[in-house]
């Protein structure tokens, strides 16, 4: 696959560089010395090299005999500082892209481009996808539930430029992988046991397989040195939300062959309102179902059909709070339940609900002073039961009998 190669040791300028190509899709390499910049000249994919005069130990007069006596063609410009007798790349981002786009082919489809500006990944997406790509460490993608992740695995697979096999497995899928090399994304890392990782890890290592794993929370302990890259959940970005949202209007109304489509200011204000607990995925769900069931240019909160307004109607307190303790027990338990072996007799499910309960009684008495009445009234427990089950946790005193 063809690819272009930036030279310069100048961080500043490199990051701007990547991040300005990125946008376009291409697949791209980046060295900080000489013998870097020799290697990746040799390479018969390479078709554009942007080499900055300051790089160290250069050599313009051996760059340009290297150049003419390459087997394969490859164009250089010089980028920030000028080199003798090398032409200069143009000068701002729309002329350097169109000389790229000259040279190379596409990786990422606009589409895609746009979306991957939307996830979440911080400052300089495109900057850090593209060096990401280069390494050769295994990747952890970190973010919570719908945040995309194997959408990013799969940008950093085609920024590679490799025309090698994208292969998905799900916790315990240690079938063998096709072929000597690719990349191989595990889907939610923190729920694999040690076992069954150690074996794909094997796999991957016989061959040339770039591993890349999603996880909501933080792995266990694997003896690996992960490239780790976290994802924001969309709550946390409510600027990003609007134009996330028109890029799915417009993704699906070509899909459905639909006439132009709007939201009204009490769409984008029911919108905003919402937490999005499963992030993007959860957007984009919901664009699907009012785009499919509203016919209207100009969409508005008060025309949706009660079913698809209550996917995003500000839910109770209480719902909020099982939402969100469910997903605390879990992120707790997870790298419990993934550290035991298959087939061990393990009480886990007496262990977990009775420090929960306990937890809660104490939390409970606490919280109304030791007024046992209001804590049971706090738990939706009899007082009876309460009194029952604090005196078995040791967490009341049981009154002796007189």
């Amino acid at each position: 696959m063809a690819h272009l190669v930036i030279a310069t040791d100048q961080e500043k300028l490199l990051t701007g560089t990547l991040n300005s190509l990125g946008k376009i899709g291409v697949s791209l390499r980046s060295t900080t010395s000489w013998s870097g910049l020799l290697a990746a000249l040799t390479d018969e994919n390479c078709v554009l090299a942007l080499i900055d005069g300051k790089l160290p130990g250069l050599d313009p007069s051996l760059l340009v005999r290297l150049l003419s006596s390459l087997g394969h063609q490859t164009r250089i410009r010089s980028i920030g500082s000028p080199i003798a007798g090398i032409k200069r790349s143009p000068v701002g981002e729309t002329a350097l892209i169109r000389l790229v786009n000259r040279h190379s082919e596409r990786v990422l489809d606009r589409d895609s481009l746009k979306e991957i500006a939307l996830m979440g990944l911080g400052e300089h997406p495109f900057a850090r996808l593209s060096r990401t790509a280069q390494q050769h460490l295994p990747i952890r993608i970190e973010g919570e539930l719908g945040t995309n992740k194997e959408a990013v695995a799969r940008a950093i697979h085609a920024l590679r430029g490799a025309q090698h096999p994208f292969v998905k497995k799900h916790p315990g899928d240690i079938g063998s992988l096709p072929g000597k090399t690719g990349t191989v994304y595990l889907k939610n890392i923190d729920q694999w046991n040690h076992q069954d990782l150690q074996i794909v890890y094997e796999m991957a290592a016989k061959g040339q397989w770039r591993i890349i794993s999603g996880t909501r929370g933080t792995a266990t302990d694997d003896g690996k040195t992960w490239l780790n890259i976290g994802i924001v959940p969309i709550r946390n970005r409510k600027g990003d939300l609007e134009a996330l949202s028109r890029l799915y209007i417009a993704r699906y109304r070509r899909e459905f062959e639909l006439p132009t489509r709007r939201f009204d200011k009490s769409m984008w204000a029911l919108m905003r309102a919402y937490r999005w607990p499963k992030n993007a995925r959860e957007l984009e769900h919901f664009i699907v179902q009012v785009l499919s069931n509203v016919q209207s240019s100009t969409i508005r909160a008060k025309n949706l059909p009660v079913s698809i307004r209550e996917l995003v109607e500000p839910k109770s307190r209480i719902a909020e709070i099982s939402d969100g303790f469910e997903e605390l027990v879990e992120a707790r338990l997870r790298n419990i339940v993934a550290g035991i072996e298959k087939g061990a007799r393990v009480p886990l499910h007496r262990i977990s609900v009775q420090a929960t309960e306990k937890a809660l009684i104490r939390l409970s008495l606490s919280h109304t002073g030791g007024d046992q009445k209001a804590a049971a009234e706090l738990l939706g427990v009899a007082r009876n039961t309460l009194r029952t089950k604090a005196q078995a946790y040791g967490l009341l005193t049981q009154k002796k009998k007189r």
